[in-house]
């Protein structure tokens, strides 16, 4: 059985490897994300940060277009 970060790190490579739309981001995505920016894993902590903030710079867009 796998450990909760092998889980998060399977999660996080599907996560890299999908094309993301401009659409509003549902919540159940950023309660990933930010599971994942707080996790104890380096990797797994850098990858949602880096995703959290991918997500903020492209609402910040969204809203002055």
């Amino acid at each position: 059985m796998a450990t909760r970060e092998q889980r998060y790190a399977a999660i996080a490579a599907k996560m890299r490897c999908q094309q993301i739309p401009d659409l509003p981001l549902k919540h159940e995505w950023l309660e990933l994300l930010t599971r994942l920016s707080r996790q104890d894993d380096d990797q797994l902590r850098e990858l949602g940060i880096t995703e959290l903030r991918i997500c903020a710079d492209r609402a910040t867009r969204n809203c002055h277009d």
